[in-house]
């Protein structure tokens, strides 16, 4: 019973995202985010040459604890994060569909976890397990698949309420 409802499932979820990218609205929100990104890379790529010709007085002992490069990538993406959320919220204001924002905003918030856990997570194992749950979360929020699992927490959750950090929550800030 199961098995008969998983082709269609992902079929209508294909034609979903396809209907996304093909509307004048999703063409609208890609060419946002494309501008949003390139905004947020103009403006890195700026602090990244301001810090390249500071780097230059700072002593030994009072340079940063990353590299400028890095810093600027990281910057660059935490950039686009506030400019896709700002669309978002424009986009609402105006009462303009933003489904492709959304899932911009979690990929966009996947790859800056992403990046931290790998500079600053000296294990290997620790840092892949972070990638495979943000592949895993991504995966969910794209294929709309979030909801039920949050579903399903909530109600194990309510059936345990002696704990003092509930599962929901912390899978509800990711």
């Amino acid at each position: 019973m199961f098995s008969d409802n998983v082709p269609i499932f992902f079929t209508s979820l294909v034609q979903g995202l396809r209907e996304d990218f093909a509307h004048p609205i999703g063409l609208v929100q890609i060419g946002a985010i494309g501008v949003n990104y390139l905004i947020a890379w103009l403006l890195a790529r700026k602090i990244h040459q301001y810090l390249d010709k500071g780097i230059e007085k700072i002593t030994v002992h009072m340079r940063l604890i990353s590299s400028p490069a890095h810093f600027a990538i990281m910057l660059s993406y935490v950039f686009w994060l506030l400019l896709v959320w700002f669309c978002q919220v424009l986009f609402k204001e105006f009462t303009i569909p933003a489904n492709l924002l959304y899932m911009t905003f979690n990929l966009v918030m996947a790859v800056i976890v992403i990046r931290v856990a790998s500079f600053q997570i000296k294990s290997t194992f620790w840092s892949r397990f972070v990638y495979v749950v943000c592949l895993a979360v991504i995966f969910l929020r794209i294929f709309k698949l979030w909801t039920p699992p949050l579903k399903c927490l909530t109600f194990l959750n309510n059936q345990n309420v002696s704990s003092k950090y509930p599962a929901n929550q912390i899978i509800v800030g990711f």
